[in-house]
């Protein structure tokens, strides 16, 4: 409803309320119904209303967002199960090509209406659909906390195609739109791929939505090119950024303030240093490589070691979450 239209209906249900209210009490109530539709027509909705909305719309990832935003992680759970089972089991009855990505995306489309993002496995070098779906899984096991779409591997025609669900009203963020939390999940599976806002998503109702880790746990000779492996072998993140071509050598300072700026909720810390190696090998065991699970593990004890030694004499960054 328009704003003009509501705002005509608003002065219509007062203006009967003021003429016939004296004549006939029981509708003097209608004056608080018409308050009651002027807040709920500007308040601005919960987000299980917007979940629930989401679902009415076949919008189910941003409904997975949304109900767990809102507390009821049960309906959420529900609905990755049912997006997942999708993606895995359905027939695809359209696709498209997306954009012009290295890995030659397609928006597809199967039977029950759910739509997800398909790449080809080892499109090019270093993609990898067991990266996004590792991601994927880390997200998981942190309980959703970094809001990756639900990913899923699936061979097709013979091929294999990583499949990550749609966000249907989703805009390309910007650098100012990332947090903590991407930062560290950036750090610990050694993404560099998404600079310039490039590869993460804001929702109508501002949820980050970080996409595409295709590149996500590389150890490929090819993509360290450049990036002086003898100093930093296993975190391009820390080469990238820290990195001095006049001495040669890493920064260690820059090193620190890194790990400093990527420290995600304490939650989220806490989860994360209190995991045994043992218990992410499990995770990952059907995706990652021996190399590739060798050098995540490292640079979890890097990330620990460095964030606990800053955290001894500074404590907590104030403005993470608990």
């Amino acid at each position: 409803m328009s704003f003009r239209l509501r705002f005509r209906t608003l002065y219509l249900c007062l203006a009967i309320t003021l003429v016939l209210g004296g004549l006939n009490p029981p509708l003097a109530q209608s004056k608080s119904f018409c308050f009651a539709k002027l807040i709920s027509w500007f308040k601005p909705a919960s987000a299980l209303e917007l979940a629930q909305q989401s679902v009415l719309r076949g919008h189910l990832q941003e409904a997975v967002f949304l109900f767990k935003k809102a507390g009821d992680v049960d309906r959420a759970a529900a609905l990755e199960n049912q997006i997942q089972r999708s993606l895995r089991d359905e027939d695809i009855v359209s696709s498209e090509l997306l954009g012009t990505g290295s890995s030659s995306p397609e928006l597809i489309t199967t039977q029950s209406g759910v739509r997800a993002v398909k790449k080809l496995d080892r499109a090019f070098d270093g993609a990898n659909a067991n990266s996004e779906v590792a991601v994927y899984a880390l997200d998981q096991y942190f309980d959703g906390v970094f809001n990756v779409p639900v990913t899923v591997k699936r061979t097709l025609n013979g091929k294999t195609y990583s499949l990550q669900a749609y966000v249907e009203t989703a805009q390309i963020g910007l650098p100012s739109d990332t947090s903590p939390n991407l930062e560290f999940l950036d750090f610990i599976i050694d993404n560099t791929d998404r600079f310039g806002g490039t590869n993460l998503l804001l929702t109508k109702e501002k949820i980050r939505v970080p996409i595409d880790h295709g590149l996500g746990f590389r150890t490929s000779e090819s993509l360290r090119r450049g990036w002086h492996q003898k100093e930093s072998p296993w975190s391009r993140v820390l080469a990238l950024n820290c990195y001095d071509k006049y001495s040669g050598r890493m920064n260690r300072k820059c090193m620190q303030e890194i790990v400093v700026q990527s420290l995600p909720d304490r939650a989220v810390y806490k989860k994360f240093k209190e995991t045994s190696d043992a218990e992410f090998t499990r995770l990952f065991s059907s995706l990652l490589d021996e190399d590739e699970l060798k050098i995540f593990l490292k640079r979890k004890a890097y990330f620990i070691g460095t964030a606990e030694e800053y955290l001894k004499t500074n404590g907590y960054p104030v403005h993470r979450k608990p």
